[in-house]
């Protein structure tokens, strides 16, 4: 639930290594790259240290240290590797003079940026990405999924689970870990309510946000793809732990001697019955939300150019809440929830000679969600009607991809994947069965330059279903022309498949793919200081999901619009800010749609401003986030059919503000929370349900908390995060 979960375990990742307080020595020099050219805006630090500084436009730089002793310093830049390297501060008193030289290009960058060279067409450079750090201080609960709704193309949506991306629902977008489809990346809830997702921050070291035109790599999501790349080994062993009014947490990782295997364990579990007995919720539960999560993971290093990744997660939930019955005043409806997942992946990436890179994935999903419903007298424990469901879903997947590096910077990729997937639901009552498919896909993809300043990407993607008794085939392609004040112009296209939710292959197998097309045209320019980025779009679709008269894919639709994205690190001293707007026009006639209209999850206009600082002095960081959104359409029974979707609910404002202090307790990395979601109170609703007695009488759909205050102290021993709040002083 969107609300009451979770500044969390992962705000525990922005933490800050302690030292003792003596005399300080000095650490300067310079940053420049292979041609001798000074770079600005550079990132250095002390790795376990508190101290660090940023680059000047001389690419100099400065700063004092209380450490002493053999030490590693950390240069981080965009568009680079990060440098490390060894350095020795003899005494107290001492200068120590450094040069620092970057030489290598980065493939992916970790900041919110666009592209940041030349003729890179991969969609972790092309497209807007965050990580770990500024999900955890985007966020005001330590989502990743409310860190990405920041950015342009998603919706505020409060009352559903998901990213709703440009006019499309919350299961058209689709989530990747280290190339593996995700499912279920969030929690289950029953209906209108939004979840959290069941990943920390902290696993990833980038979350690559596509809102339309990805790479032929990936499939079977219409809208939007979430490309999510785990972290690799950590520089030492370390130890988590976390508590709040919410959860208490505690992990630890073993890094081995010779630094190339690594075991990993992480719990955590969340009740929120003492929040709830605190700050009363809109919502009656019976039995207040629990959560409890187990992870396990090893990471092995196979020479320098290889890694082998296994990670495993085992999730349970179990919440009951009672809710007034819309169509009888003296019932109540009792409705529970208890939850399984597992999810396990195993991948192994290797780099080869002559720039071949191999990957190989294999994937597991399993999720049961058991509802229970019981209609209940208000004041009684007695039902009058009982009913259990239960939704089961289980997904194997094997993925192999082949890449090189070819002439004019480019690269050739091709590979394929395999999904199995068994499909069930059934209650106490009625069975509506269970189905079984077999996915398959390949892809191949080209990416090149094609003059100096024109490159281009190519590809095409088979997909075929058994279920379906259907193959598609899926064209994708762009074009990117930078000017020569580094400014870039990129035009896409690409077709998109995607199958229709089980619970319609339930009762009708022969429905057939969904289809999206997508225009896009994007102008970007990036510099050390400043991103802008805006995007016309334009997604036709067809072959939708129609209910009525009879179940078909009958419907479609189209969604248009402008995205415009602009951050700027420079112009307000020590404050890093950005500002996202889109405005969306979309229609569809879906499901049981009379007529083509703008459906209820899609806003016209949509704005999120981020802005944050960091305090050295005082060791405090602060970030603060705004989102707002005109109002959405809603379904009024009351209505004619020719004024179908026109009431719109009001529009929807929430101020988030996060402060964090950077202790020094011993010799761990800590951090005290303190975050506020819509700290000014502003009324939220999302929709209204209706009787369908007396369609005079209806119930808004509202937060589960509004506004919600969080606190919570967590703790790391052994791994440097300085580099995280140098990031927050830019």
């Amino acid at each position: 639930m969107k609300n009451n979960l979770l500044i969390i375990s992962t705000l525990g990742l922005i933490t800050i290594g302690a030292g003792v307080a003596h005399g300080q020595s000095s650490i300067t020099g310079i940053v420049t790259d292979y041609n001798a050219k000074p770079l600005a805006n550079v990132r250095i630090a002390l790795d376990g240290s508190y101290d660090g500084t940023v680059s000047g436009p001389d690419g100099r730089f400065s700063f004092e240290t209380v450490e002493v002793g053999p030490r590693l310093l950390l240069s981080t830049a965009d568009g680079f590797q990060d440098v490390i390297q060894e350095i020795n501060i003899p005494d107290s008193t001492a200068t120590v003079q450094c040069q620092i030289v970057f030489t290598i290009k980065a493939l992916a960058l970790g900041k919110v940026v666009v592209l940041a060279k030349k003729f890179e067409n991969d969609d972790k450079n092309k497209v807007l990405t965050l990580n770990s750090t500024e999900i955890l201080t985007t966020a005001m609960d330590g989502n990743v999924v409310s860190a990405l709704k920041t950015l342009p193309g998603a919706q505020q949506v409060g009352e559903s689970s998901g990213l709703f991306v440009r006019g499309g629902t919350g299961t058209e977008s689709k989530m990747f870990m280290d190339g593996l489809l995700v499912n279920n990346f969030t929690y289950s809830t029953p209906a209108n309510q939004a979840s959290r997702s069941r990943f920390a921050p902290g696993l990833f070291k980038g979350a690559y946000f596509s809102s339309g035109g990805y790479s032929a790599l990936y499939g079977q999501a219409l809208s939007s793809a979430l490309v999510l790349d785990s972290e690799d080994l950590p520089a030492s062993s370390n130890a988590d732990f976390g508590i709040s009014p919410l959860s208490i947490e505690g992990g630890i990782q073993i890094l081995s001697k010779d630094k190339k295997n690594l075991t990993g364990i992480f719990t955590k579990y969340t009740d929120l019955d003492l929040v709830f007995s605190l700050i009363k919720p809109n919502i009656t539960f019976t039995n207040a939300p629990k959560y409890l999560d187990a992870n396990f993971f090893i990471k092995r290093k196979i020479n320098d150019k290889g890694i082998l990744k296994l990670y495993n997660s085992i999730g349970r939930s179990n919440l009951s809440l009672a809710q007034p019955n819309t169509d009888y005043a003296t019932l109540l409806d009792q409705v529970s929830l208890r939850n399984t997942n597992l999810y396990s992946n195993l991948t192994y990436s290797q780099g080869l000679s002559k720039g071949w890179k191999f990957y190989l994935g294999a994937g597991l999903n399993y999720n049961l969600d058991r509802f229970g419903l019981a209609l209940r007298p208000d004041g009684t424990k007695h039902s009058v009607y009982d009913s259990l469901s239960y939704d089961k879903t289980s997904l194997v997947q094997l993925r192999t991809v082949l890449s090189k590096r070819v002439l004019n910077n480019g690269r050739l990729q091709w590979g394929a994947e395999f999904m199995r997937t068994v499909e069930g639901l059934h209650s106490d009552r009625t069975s509506l069965g269970s189905n079984q498919d077999s996915y398959g896909a390949g892809f191949v993809e080209l990416e090149s330059s094609i003059t100096d300043n024109l490159s281009g990407r190519i590809g095409v993607r088979v997909e075929n279903s058994t279920l379906l008794h259907q193959h598609k085939l899926a064209p994708r392609s762009s074009l990117n022309y930078t000017f020569s004040n580094k400014s870039q112009l990129l035009a896409s296209y690409g077709t998109f498949y995607q199958k229709p939710e089980k619970y319609y292959l339930l009762t009708d197998n022969s429905l057939q793919f969904s289809r999206a097309d997508h225009y896009i045209l994007t102008y970007q320019k990036l510099d050390n200081y400043y991103t802008f980025r805006t995007e016309l779009y334009y997604k036709k679709y067809n072959g939708l999901i129609r209910t009525l008269p009879q179940l078909s894919n009958s419907g479609y639709g189209y969604a248009q619009g402008l995205e415009v994205f602009w951050r700027d690190k420079k112009t307000l001293k020590g404050i890093d800010y950005w500002v996202s707007y889109s405005y969306l026009d979309t229609e569809r006639n879906y499901l049981d749609y009379p007529l083509a209209a703008q459906p209820s999850f899609a806003a016209r206009h949509t704005l999120s401003v981020v802005a944050k600082r960091f305090f050295p002095a005082q060791r405090i960081n602060l970030s603060a986030s705004y989102a707002f959104a005109t109002g959405r359409p809603y379904f009024n029974p009351n209505q004619s059919t020719d004024e179908f979707m026109a009431d719109r609910t009001i529009n929807f404002n929430n101020l988030g503000l996060s402060i964090c202090y950077l202790p020094k307790i011993g010799k761990s990395f800590s951090v005290i929370a303190l975050t506020f979601s819509n700290i000014l109170g502003n009324q939220q609703v999302f929709g209204y349900t209706y009787s369908r007695l007396d369609p005079q009488l209806r119930t808004p759909i509202t937060p589960t908390n509004n506004p919600f205050v969080f606190l919570g102290l967590f703790m790391n021993f052994g791994v440097d995060r300085t580099n995280d709040v140098i990031d927050g002083r830019l």
